[in-house]
């Protein structure tokens, strides 16, 4: 039997909590060849969900400008609490 050609890490992330009285944004995009969108998720210490949302837009945009956007959105979420 042949060894694969590249190495299968698994890598396990785990949610960590942020400090007392703090919250934390997650935030991400995705972009499609004409469409892409973001999600995002704001938790206190706890990890109780707080907010969030995502939406899909249509057109074309780089990966940077999705992150961008999802960045923004989920800012102003945040202030919305």
């Amino acid at each position: 039997m042949k060894e694969p050609l590249l190495s299968q890490n698994i890598v396990e992330k785990k949610w960590k909590k942020p400090p007392k009285s703090f919250l934390k944004v997650n935030f991400d995009a995705t972009v499609g060849e004409n469409r892409c969108g973001y999600g995002t998720v704001i938790r206190d210490e706890k990890g109780f969900v707080l907010g969030g949302g995502g939406r899909f837009k249509e057109g074309r945009m780089s990966v940077e400008e999705a992150e961008c956007m999802a960045f923004e959105e989920s800012i102003k979420v945040a202030c919305n609490l």
